[in-house]
């Protein structure tokens, strides 16, 4: 597998990890990476926000109903047991999340 590749639409040559690897690469026997690289596909997106605004906000607002308020108690029993299976890390956010209010206040 080449270690470098060139993108498309920049036509520079550059390492493979800066490609975005396909989702399915078995659809393909030769591609597994996407033709533009990272920089390139990052800019075209914003693009595209600043050009659609309605339709992004629409699909934001779709993707977020599907994935919260779709089944709400199954989001939340995922929510839990993720909690359950490292309870020390979540905590340890919260103490940062308080420290860094407390950390605000003072300063204001």
């Amino acid at each position: 597998m080449p270690k470098t590749r060139t993108c498309t639409k920049c036509k520079r040559t550059k390492p493979i990890s800066r490609f975005i690897r396909r989702k399915n690469p078995w659809k393909t026997k030769t591609k597994y990476f996407h033709d533009w690289c990272l920089n390139c596909h990052a800019e075209s997106a914003v693009a595209w926000r600043k050009a659609n605004p309605e339709r992004f906000k629409a699909y934001q607002n779709e993707y977020h109903r599907k994935k919260y308020h779709e089944d709400i108690e199954a989001s939340r029993a995922k929510g839990r047991a993720k909690y359950w299976k490292n309870p020390e890390k979540y905590r340890a956010k919260q103490r940062q999340r308080r420290a860094r209010k407390k950390l605000a206040a003072a300063a204001t």
